[in-house]
């Protein structure tokens, strides 16, 4: 499946639950590091991990595109995920839990959006993932970093 894709090595990213991922993946996320997947064709999803490359200033997060590809066996595709201390994390508890993980002031607020209810962060996660194409268009390519942070992807 992930053939001339960035992580090559892994033959399938459809998971059997939100509690894990292969080991050959989490093998290689070195300790104290969090892995932020998402879809590398979405413009929304390209310009959040933009974004995050640019606030992460100590490099905590690593980042893999998971192409539009079925993640769940439940179908669901438009979903980020966030591997992190041997958790995974999936829609917005994911967003909650990276800015935790990054710190100083996008801790606190992942701490103000996880005082909203998880459905209802969820219900407002999901609205956007299905709309995304519409309001924020589909990159022809999937996302590349530039030289710089080419490191920093898996």
């Amino acid at each position: 499946m992930f053939e001339g894709h960035q992580i090559p090595y892994i033959r399938t990213m459809i998971f059997p639950d939100y509690n894990t991922l292969p080991v050959n993946l989490t093998d290689s996320i070195p300790a104290g590091k969090g892995l932020v997947i998402f879809d590398g064709y979405c413009k929304l999803c390209s310009n959040s991990v933009r974004f995050l490359l640019f606030i992460d200033r100590n490099k905590k997060l690593l980042f893999s595109a998971g192409n539009g590809l079925q993640i769940f066996d439940n179908g669901e595709t438009g979903t980020i995920m966030y591997y992190s201390k041997g958790t995974i994390f999936n829609r917005s508890d994911a967003v909650v839990a990276l800015l935790k993980d990054i710190g100083g002031v996008w801790k606190i607020m992942g701490a103000m959006i996880n005082i909203i209810p998880p459905n209802l962060r969820d219900k407002i996660y999901g609205w956007v993932a299905r709309h995304r194409f519409r309001w924020f268009g589909k990159r022809n390519s999937c996302f590349f970093p530039g030289t710089e942070h080419m490191q920093r992807f898996i």
